[in-house]
């Protein structure tokens, strides 16, 4: 058993590694103490890593040593998974591997079972791609020896793992090349583009919305200061997408100014018409609530305003044409109303449907009437009418198929 201190240490303990736990260092060191010989075996519970060995661990002195471990760990994974073998083959050199590093981190390499010194990180490298190689090579068939020596030349050197550009990036896995930072040291919400990391140092850059473009170089213990920005670096759009999207450039908000025009011509025309006195029964058929000499008795469509393409229009809508307009129609909304509830709005232009002249007589008509830049369809009694005329509307051209034709009652 590893016991209870042990697990405590392991879990918690502060390696001051930036934003990485070096989670394959804390399964080397859970690997080396399970492992223990029976020396170091006390009660049940395994001595061989104490809490004096965590305190070295955490010394200033030995932060390249386990960065650089945790490197070593982190490639040798990745080779092991890029081999594709099953883990019965490859979690023997592994575990040998973890445990080596260990007792070299600790000085302790004597102490454990293997018993052999290897007295350096590359030595111990070495080893495990000749142990990987070895056992990869026991397969059926050369093809799995292949695939070994490919995976093996995956295993980073220990040139590239000492190396302090990637110790920093491997302790900061939150820097990347490129991405946006606010440093919080500024204390001013600058937003800071990574530029270069160096030996020693890392290089931003801030651009702002006006003016020079402006440099900061930091050490590398600060770095884990630095906080990711998430959103897209802050610039200026373009100017060519700005004036495009600008209302004055957009169809739509042409449009739609006209089709707000227009309703306001189409309310001024209805209301300019005046009342007209129509009649309406409770099957929807209209009359003339009094008398109206030719062309007096004028109804008017009223209803919200609608842009409909050309080519979507049914023959069925009223059309307002539109001078301002010439890619889309207005169509005019019908009002709704309910006699019973005693709700809507009761339009006359609405309720008029075409007759049939060989049963009643069609005093009424559509004509074009023109007001500012509209022509509205309107309907218009071709003859004097009386109190109590029907109003049926004359068939129009290519639409007696569609309307409803209406008898005599």
């Amino acid at each position: 058993m590893i016991g209870e201190e042990f697990s405590t240490l392991v879990a918690s303990v502060d390696f001051k590694a930036g934003t990485t736990t070096l989670p394959f260092l804390r399964v080397a060191l859970c690997a080396t103490q399970v492992t223990a010989p029976r020396s170091f075996i006390r009660d049940g519970i395994s001595k061989m890593i104490c809490k004096s060995d965590f305190d070295k661990l955490k010394q200033k002195k030995a932060f390249d040593d386990i960065m650089k471990a945790e490197q070593l760990m982190v490639a040798a994974w990745q080779t092991l998974e890029a081999s594709g073998l099953p883990l019965e083959k490859t979690a023997l050199p592994f575990g040998k591997f973890q445990i080596r590093l260990v007792l070299l981190l600790l000085a302790k390499e004597l102490k454990g079972r293997e018993g052999k010194e290897y007295k350096t990180l590359l030595a111990i490298n070495e080893q495990f791609q000749a142990d990987f190689a070895e056992c990869c090579g026991s397969g059926p068939g050369p093809s799995a020896t292949a695939k070994a020596k490919s995976a093996a030349t995956m295993v980073k050197s220990l040139d590239q793992v000492n190396d302090p550009v990637q110790i920093v990036l491997a302790g900061n896995s939150h820097i990347q090349l490129g991405k946006h930072y606010i440093l919080r040291e500024d204390g001013d919400g600058k937003v800071w583009k990574l530029e270069e990391v160096g030996p020693t140092s890392a290089k931003f850059s801030h651009a702002p919305y006006f003016g020079s473009k402006e440099e900061k170089e930091i050490p590398h213990s600060e770095l884990k200061k630095a906080k990711l920005w998430v959103k897209p670096g802050p610039c200026l759009i373009e100017e060519s997408v700005r004036k495009a999207l600008l209302p004055a450039a957009s169809s739509t908000f042409i449009e739609e100014v006209a089709r707000s025009k227009a309703q306001c011509a189409l309310y001024d025309k209805f209301t300019q018409q005046g009342p007209m006195d129509v009649l309406v029964s409770n099957l929807n058929q209209v009359f003339s609530g009094g008398k109206y000499n030719k062309n007096k008795l004028v109804l008017v469509p009223l209803g919200n305003l609608q842009l409909v393409p050309f080519e979507k229009v049914t023959k069925n809508q009223c059309v307002i044409k539109c001078s301002e307009l010439s890619h889309v129609a207005l169509v005019v909304a019908p009002t709704k109303v309910d006699f019973t509830k005693g709700t809507g709005m009761f339009v006359p232009y609405w309720f008029l449907k075409e007759g049939n002249p060989e049963d009643v007589e069609c005093v009424m008509q559509k004509q074009l009437v023109k007001h500012d830049n509209l022509h509205i369809p309107v309907y218009v009694n071709k003859r004097q009418v009386d109190l109590g005329c029907p109003l049926f509307l004359e068939p129009q051209e290519d639409t007696s198929n569609k309307k409803k034709k209406i008898g005599k009652k």
